[in-house]
């Protein structure tokens, strides 16, 4: 072996490196994933779509993903919706449909209250809104029962409507945020009391 095989066997053990760190922190649940590896160096798993063959790869998005909703990374939550749904493609009775369909639409809700918050464009943010609320919901149609789907097709159409005036009425977004947060406020108020009382 001269000195060139020698390298390139080393650049290839080094460019796996971070998988197999975020791997072993992963499966051994030792620390935050994110304290190991930063978010830079991590292996490319976007370029391929996911499958159950690369189990290394499903292990690094999982991993990702966490992170992402550890840190409330609201700017890549999108990267979250993919990811399950890509699991629910590839696990579908992992997670029964009418669960799947609450958790996309929590975090739906949450990206588009941050677009909000973030003054995104309202053309951005509308098209968002609806591209993430349509009014049918075929994927989950002969999976959940009539109820199921009227209540959820209700609140998407309630969101939905919340969000766009929200997009459109800056002064009504304003007075929606400070709501939300003397909201936050009382509560934490409110629990701090409650514990105190306690004591």
């Amino acid at each position: 072996m001269d000195g060139r095989d020698l390298q390139a066997g080393c650049e290839r053990t080094l460019q796996r490196l971070p998988v197999w760190i975020i791997e072993h922190v992963w499966t051994h649940k030792i620390m935050d994933v994110r304290e190991v590896v930063d978010s830079s160096s991590w292996p490319d798993v976007d370029s391929q779509p996911l499958s159950l063959e690369d189990s290394w790869r499903l292990r690094v998005t999982a991993a990702r993903v966490y992170s992402i909703m550890k840190s409330r990374d609201l700017q890549n939550f999108e990267k979250v919706l993919g990811f399950l749904e890509t699991t629910r493609r590839l696990l579908p009775r992992l997670v029964p449909a009418i669960k799947h369909m609450k958790i996309m639409f929590g975090v739906k809700t949450m990206i588009i209250m941050w677009m909000l918050k973030e003054h995104k464009g309202i053309v951005e943010t509308v098209t968002q809104i609806l591209r993430f609320f349509p009014h049918k919901l075929p994927q989950y149609q002969d999976q959940c029962s009539p109820r199921e789907m009227f209540i959820m097709r209700k609140n998407h159409v309630d969101f939905r409507n919340l969000a766009q005036a929200l997009a459109i009425d800056q002064e009504r977004l304003e007075d929606y945020i400070k709501l939300q947060h003397f909201q936050m406020v009382d509560l934490l108020v409110h629990i701090t009391n409650s514990k105190l009382m306690c004591l």
